[in-house]
């Protein structure tokens, strides 16, 4: 018995040796690779519609100094020494790369990000408002991204909306790695992402005859992402 006990507090000490040098590893920013475990859309754009993706734009009210810093972190993050949850990419820049691979997925014909080109039928735009993450007993995360399909010929607004996802998952006593945390930003920007899409997608479909759907209704300017005042985060 006596054995058992000193053979127990061993493998405990043991793993909380492997765990403490493993959480002392390096303070870098957190890899960011989007990747989502989510089955792609079934919706899928007729006749692939040529769309150009145009400027996003950070327009968080972060209070960190780093563009890249999205929450704190509170538990343990395998081989992360860092009390910041700080990402590879901007994520103005994370979210535009975000759209671009899941309107490809819905059947778009995604060109160069130069607004000159004429054979395009449409132009994205779009606006981050949040983008944060907090690693704790429990990962708190909410993304916000304000998006805007306009005609290229006409120039006319056909389809604009705020799609936003928030979670609080519970990741365990044993803490959470780098990759994880990608993932579960991933999984997170390819809900925002397919719901956009899927709402462009059944707007453009929609003959004109039928009535445009209320969220295109607003006015180019009152919706126009280059109004709002971020421009040091603009993801190109």
């Amino acid at each position: 018995m006596l054995y058992d006990r000193f053979s127990t507090k061993a493998f405990l000490g043991l793993v909380f040796s492997v765990l403490f040098l493993l959480s002392a590893g390096c303070t870098g920013p957190i890899a960011f690779k989007y990747e989502p475990t989510l089955q792609p859309p079934v919706n899928k754009a007729e006749g692939r519609p040529t769309v150009i993706v145009g400027r996003f734009v950070d327009a968080r009210t972060s209070v960190y100094k780093d563009p890249k810093t999205i929450g704190k972190i509170t538990s343990l993050v395998i081989g992360l020494n860092s009390r910041d949850v700080t990402l590879s990419e901007k994520p103005a820049v994370a979210a535009r790369d975000a759209f671009i691979k899941e309107l490809e997925n819905a059947g778009f014909v995604v060109l160069s990000g130069d607004r000159s080109i004429t054979n395009s039928d449409y132009v994205l735009d779009g606006v981050v408002k949040d983008f944060r993450l907090d690693v704790g007993p429990r990962d708190d995360l909410a993304i916000s991204i304000m998006t805007k399909l306009t005609e290229k010929p006409s120039g006319s607004v056909v389809w604009t909306d705020t799609v936003s996802e928030k979670r609080n998952d519970y990741i365990g006593e044993w803490g959470e790695t780098r990759g994880h945390i990608s993932k579960y930003v991933s999984n997170a920007l390819a809900k925002v992402a397919r719901q956009s899409i899927d709402g462009m997608i059944k707007s453009i479909s929609t003959p004109a005859s039928a009535g445009a759907p209320a969220s295109a209704a607003a006015p180019a300017s009152a919706a126009a992402p280059a109004n709002v005042a971020a421009p040091a985060n603009v993801a190109p």
